[in-house]
């Protein structure tokens, strides 16, 4: 299911975007995983991932 798999991915974004905001204090960033890019940003108390599935645009966010 490519779409669980992108799920996954986010989700590993989303870790990696949180790191990043409380090492670097980044706010935003991007990360590219199986030729999707993933874009990252801290909303208040939690991190949202955006994406591509397709025609479709997902979000997921912790």
């Amino acid at each position: 299911m490519a779409s669980q798999k992108m799920q996954t991915h986010a989700a590993e974004v989303a870790f990696n975007g949180a790191l990043t905001y409380s090492r670097y204090g980044n706010q935003t960033g991007i990360q590219e995983i199986d030729g999707i890019v993933y874009e990252w940003s801290f909303e208040g108390v939690g991190i949202c991932v955006f994406y591509k599935n397709g025609e479709n645009h997902e979000e997921l966010c912790v």
